[in-house]
This record gives C-alpha cells, structure tokens and sequence, in this order.
C-alpha cells in the first residue's frame, strides 16, 4: 500500500467542507467541548482560540437574526393589512422593539454601526404609522 493513498481528505477538501453547514457545525462542537474541558487537557492557546471561535460564532448568528428579522419587518411593512391596522402596527412596533433589543447586545463598535443602518427602517415604521 502506497503511503500516500489515504482516505483522509487533503487540506484543501478540509478547507471546503468547514465552509459547509455540517462542518461549521462540527467545528463548533469541536470548539464547544475545548472550552468545556470535555477533550481533556489542551494548550491555553488553543483553549483560547476555542473560546474566540465561539464567540465570533455567536456574534455572526446575532446578525444574521438581525438581518432575517429586519427583513420580515420590511416585508410586513409593505404588505397589505389584514384585520386591524391597529393590531398589525402593534406587530411592527414589537418586531422593531426585539431587533434594537438584539441590536443592543452587540459589542461597539458594531452595535453603533448596526443602529445607524436599522434607523432608516425604524423612520419608515414611524412614517408608516403616521398615515393612519
């Protein structure tokens, strides 16, 4: 047997499948069992690494949330009322209210960047509101 024939995948077939969802999802758990001391004894450089990981892991899922929600409330604001306007302003207001509560739990100085581009969409509501 050739030494060379191995059905481990080469580093750039890793490289590729820690950009799939199963990967990322793998590598957290990776990084999730470092930080909690569940693979045993590791580096301090690389416990710390996992914990950046996650980290930056948690920040990238806070605004892909912000941005999804964002985007239903656009479209909720666009589409035709059924029922009360009172009760779908009320939605709105409440959609908007959760996204600048998620907004407020980024670290600066992104929250400050993120703010200023959700304000168009928060004077949009209010304009919205206003044509009662």
């Amino acid at each position: 047997m050739n030494p060379e024939e191995t059905d481990e995948p080469s580093d750039e077939e890793m490289v590729l499948w820690l950009k799939t969802p199963e990967g990322m999802a793998a590598m957290r758990e990776v990084m999730r069992k470092t930080v909690a001391g569940e693979l045993g004894e590791v580096p301090p450089e690389l416990k710390t690494s996992a914990e950046r990981g996650l980290a930056d892991h948690e920040h990238l899922q806070k605004l892909l949330e912000v941005q999804t929600r964002v985007n239903g409330l656009m479209q909720g604001m666009t589409e035709p009322v059924e029922g009360s306007r009172w009760q779908h302003m009320h939605d709105l207001d409440e959609e908007m209210k959760a996204i600048m509560d998620l907004l407020l739990d980024l670290p600066e100085p992104e929250r400050t960047i993120q703010m200023q581009m959700a304000l168009p969409v928060q004077e949009a509501l209010e304009r919205l509101r206003a044509e009662q």
